[in-house]
């Protein structure tokens, strides 16, 4: 795991005053290459100290301070680097854990990957540690959680239900880690040389609440485009994703192709501002980039320009969600320069119908199950 950040768990502290209002990704390419160079330094493969089937008989319910109920564990050969036994458990009251322990040989790291979205499935996956060498050969172990719900992405889990509020919030995370981890070391009678985490945008924020509530769980965290600010992002700021980019007729005036023009622009306005000419901009803020600089003169062949209205658009998504009046909505700055090749997500390739661009929720408050509230534990 050696291209991932190290931060022991006082400088963990530190960084959680300041987390969430000024982390929006952990670059894996900037991390500190004399701390990464240390930790990379050969760790033993050791092998399992008991067999895959017997991890359902460990009790591991007074280290997590609530009972766990272990499903099955088998040992997964196929469509693998290197076989695993995988583990599925409970985490009571309802958070599904799962758990890969490599078989023929641990190399003493941990991994616990995020999720998206709201969540609701358990299903590991390494985000940005994909390419690091020991995740990628599968000698480390690794677990994630479903956050305390089955499904039900509307969000519907959470109404009059305060339980599986906690568990999405922070409380599946921080326990999946400490049961992860009792496992763990029964399973190979060793314990753990290096723990992380990594998840991208509801991982991301999964991420950031470990750093500020849980600090000591891991030794280094990746909050890739952390979704932290829940209420604006679902509502102001993925809706604007898509007004803003609609003519009078529903239609969307930007589509994905003109994106790489608009990164090339934005690459040459704002490359070299740190002095270095490098393909990355180091600090979207001090770029200028202005899009009307861009727009088709008399004549111009219009791929390789942008019209007044998509030089428009091109700006309103950048500058984030206003009102009518011109007051923001959403914090200055809805997409920073340099992120244009990644809009993909909210600007089309092709045309799509009015009613599809202005999709509503299948289901509303009116129509989500009535519950009874239950008491929350919130350990």
């Amino acid at each position: 795991m050696h291209r991932f950040p190290i931060f022991g768990p006082r400088a963990v502290r530190r960084l959680a005053l300041t987390a969430a209002l000024v982390l929006t990704t952990v670059s894996l390419s900037a991390l500190n290459t004399a701390t990464a160079q240390a930790e990379s330094s050969d760790l033993k493969a050791l092998p399992p100290a008991m067999d895959c089937a017997d991890v359902t008989e460990l009790d591991v319910d007074r280290a997590a301070g609530t009972k766990v109920t272990w499903q099955s564990a088998a040992v997964v050969t196929t469509g693998t680097a290197a076989p695993y036994c995988e583990v599925r458990g409970t985490i009571a009251p309802a958070s599904t854990i799962v758990l890969r322990l490599p078989v023929n040989g641990w190399t003493q790291r941990y991994v616990q990957t995020g999720c998206g979205g709201l969540c609701g499935s358990a299903n590991i996956n390494f985000t940005q540690a994909s390419t690091c060498p020991p995740v990628r050969d599968g000698t480390v172990a690794s677990a994630t959680t479903d956050m305390g719900h089955q499904g039900q992405p509307d969000g519907s889990w959470a109404l009059a239900n305060p339980q599986a509020q906690i568990d999405f919030a922070y409380r599946s995370v921080h326990l999946t880690s400490v049961v992860a981890k009792a496992v763990i070391t029964r399973f190979y009678h060793h314990k753990i040389a290096y723990s992380y985490f990594t998840g991208c945008s509801d991982g991301g924020r999964e991420a950031l609440m470990e750093a500020q509530r849980f600090p000591d769980d891991f030794d280094g965290i990746a909050a890739g485009a952390p979704a932290n600010n829940m209420a604006v992002q679902n509502t102001y700021h993925h809706a604007w994703n898509v007004v803003a980019n609609l003519d009078a007729d529903g239609k969307y005036i930007l589509l994905a192709g003109k994106l790489p023009l608009i990164h090339t622009a934005v690459l040459a306005t704002c490359d070299a501002i740190d002095g270095v000419k490098d393909g990355v901009i180091d600090d979207p803020r001090r770029c200028a980039f202005d899009p009307s600089s861009i727009v088709c003169r008399d004549g111009q062949d219009p791929s390789g320009c942008l019209s007044k209205a998509e030089a428009n658009v091109v700006r309103r998504l950048h500058d984030g969600a206003t009102d009518a009046k011109g007051r923001r909505l959403e914090p200055a700055v809805g997409h920073e320069w340099g992120s244009e090749l990644e809009w993909t997500l909210f600007v089309p390739a092709a045309q799509v119908s009015a009613s599809r661009a202005r999709t509503s929720p299948s289901r509303t408050c009116a129509t989500w199950p009535s519950r009874a509230p239950r008491t929350p534990t919130s350990s």
